[in-house]
């Protein structure tokens, strides 16, 4: 029987009508959520003021920034105001702008490296069509959206775990990440649980580096930023709203508190170590990247404040749970677990209950910020982890742990 050639065209009509999808999606997506014009870039917008507070020798936190609907805080460190002065040269729409080709590309970069980690070949290709395919997902679509770092740093920490870079540079670009955006320490303290010694110091150092910078030049800031801790301070911090998704969040709305009670901290601290335990276990596996995702999920429910944007690591879980080799052929469950997780992320349910004054603190607001958001998910997920990652293959020889005194 003949059959006809493939022409160009129909060879990339799929690809085509899967971005028309995408696109319809996303557009969708943000017009139910509002995210047009209210918080448009609104995060992005304080970063921008934190440059321009820098020029202008303004006090990083004494003032509002973000959107006239949306005033946000400066929270983030005074190294982190110090890196976006350069995108004030661009004025505000050109930095915008400029962000959000930086945030596609990041984007890029998070798919191209999972899938280095995966030793998946002629990643070119596929690299493209995943980060098109991802740009639906709610956590993509709020960091892009609102012009957060997340993308930025999840590339950053990826990069130091990748097999990209040589040895003696690893660990710097974790040290950055860590200096601008605190939560990806957690993965220095992975480092040093994994016997990566010298990368976990050199990560260390770099983070030294950029508290050293900002000290240089911005010692005020900084003083306040790590000696007084003022973005802890009460009125800048509220652990309560919905938004927040994490752990500490968790137990303010359930005390009715706007800050997590006291006994709140020894509970969030058992979970980061059961967390990085678990991730330890899966090194010692060979699975390096499933260590990785473990801690970074862990990060999510210890941090005070973690918003659904944080989630972005959900993108390298997607493609993990595609390309995920098991000692048995092909498993149905990673299959139907990647289906019901795409419609999980897709679905943004925690907003049925933000914004709406004090009934995120009732029971069932609780419950649907919980549920609906990322806690819950995360929970699930590394409760399961011993009891499925003794049937995956090894994906590379683990590095060497270092055994604890008394054994062998």
């Amino acid at each position: 029987m003949l059959t006809q050639p493939i022409t160009g065209k129909r060879r990339w009509a799929p690809a085509a009508a899967g971005c028309v999808v995408v696109a319809a999606l996303l557009a969708l997506r943000l017009w139910l959520s509002g995210l047009i014009p209210g918080a448009w870039m609104a995060d992005f917008s304080v970063y921008y003021a934190g440059g321009r507070a820098v020029l202008e020798g303004t006090p990083l936190y004494d003032l509002n920034f973000g959107t006239a609907e949306i005033p946000f805080p400066f929270t983030y460190s005074p190294f982190a105001a110090l890196v976006f002065v350069p995108l004030t040269s661009l004025g505000p729409a050109g930095a915008s702008v400029a962000w959000t080709v930086v945030n596609f590309a990041s984007l890029a970069a998070v798919v191209w490296l999972t899938l280095g980690l995966l030793r998946v070949r002629r990643r070119g290709l596929l690299t493209a069509g995943w980060t098109v395919a991802v740009l639906v997902l709610d956590p993509v679509v709020l960091n892009l959206a609102v012009g957060q770092i997340n993308i930025i740093v999840a590339a950053l920490v990826l990069l130091d775990f990748s097999r990209v870079l040589p040895e003696r540079w690893r660990g710097i670009a974790l040290g950055i990440a860590a200096g601008v955006k605190l939560i990806p320490l957690i993965f220095i303290v992975y480092l040093a649980c994994t016997g990566r010694g010298k990368t976990a110091l050199r990560a260390g150092l770099s983070f030294a580096g950029t508290i050293a910078f900002g000290f240089l030049l911005l010692p005020s800031d900084s003083v306040r930023y790590w000696v007084h801790g003022v973005v802890f301070q009460s009125g800048r911090t509220l652990h309560s709203i919905a938004v927040n998704q994490s752990l500490p969040g968790f137990f303010a709305r359930l005390a009715g508190t706007d800050v997590a009670p006291g006994w709140t901290w020894p509970v969030t601290v058992l979970a980061g170590v059961l967390g990085l335990a678990l991730g330890v276990r899966a090194h010692r596996r060979g699975q390096e990247l499933v260590g990785l995702l473990v801690v970074a999920f862990t990060s999510l429910v210890v941090s005070p404040i973690v918003w659904a944007m944080h989630a972005i690591w959900i993108v390298p879980g997607l493609l993990w749970l595609c390309h995920a080799r098991w000692q048995r052929g092909r498993v149905l469950l990673p299959r139907v677990v990647f289906a019901v997780t795409v419609v999980l992320y897709l679905v943004p349910l925690y907003e049925l209950v933000q914004g709406v004054d004090r009934y995120q603190n009732t029971v069932p607001g609780n419950l649907i910020a919980t549920f609906g958001g990322v806690l819950a998910k995360t929970l699930l997920m590394l409760a399961s982890v011993p009891f499925w990652l003794p049937r995956l293959r090894a994906e590379s020889s683990p590095e060497p742990v270092p055994e604890p005194p008394g054994t062998g």
